[in-house]
């Protein structure tokens, strides 16, 4: 199954999933996804390599959402965080932004490499090819080491 190939950690990319609703995910494909506090952990689920647990997470969901969205994070960025601050990946510089509007740190576009359709299971990558956080963002750059 295609989708498959996209729920699971490698030896590339640490693979997270956030849950949500289908009329939602445009906005996280084109701005990213916003975490409370930076924490993308309390947002999203981290995906082990093993596919049979990488299933069982990816099978878990809250009602009324029928999307997963898929965030690969490059396995070298993630070494490159001190342990200390992984909790709070979104408020790195070059994986997160502040968004303007939203007030809240935010992944990086770039690294939402897709969403799942939970009724069908059908794979759709990023459709935007220019993957960069919303105008404005620049101002808060400040915030980040």
């Amino acid at each position: 199954m295609e989708y498959q190939k996209h729920i699971r950690t490698d030896e590339e990319n640490n693979v997270f999933l956030h849950r949500t609703h289908t009329s939602l995910v445009d906005a996280i494909m084109r701005e990213g996804l916003g975490c409370c506090a930076g924490d993308l952990l309390g947002t999203a689920t981290w995906q082990p390599s093993d596919l049979e647990n990488a299933e069982g997470l990816y099978r878990q969901t809250h009602k009324g959402n029928n999307a997963v969205v898929v965030i690969k994070i490059p396995t070298s960025r993630i070494k490159e965080i001190p342990k200390s601050s992984r909790n709070s990946i979104a408020t790195v510089k070059g994986i997160g932004y502040f968004h303007p509007n939203r007030a809240e740190f935010t992944i990086r576009p770039e690294f939402v490499d897709g969403w799942i359709n939970r009724e069908t299971d059908a794979y759709t990558p990023n459709p935007y090819e220019n993957r960069k956080p919303v105008e404005g963002y620049e101002q808060f750059e400040d915030m980040f080491d």
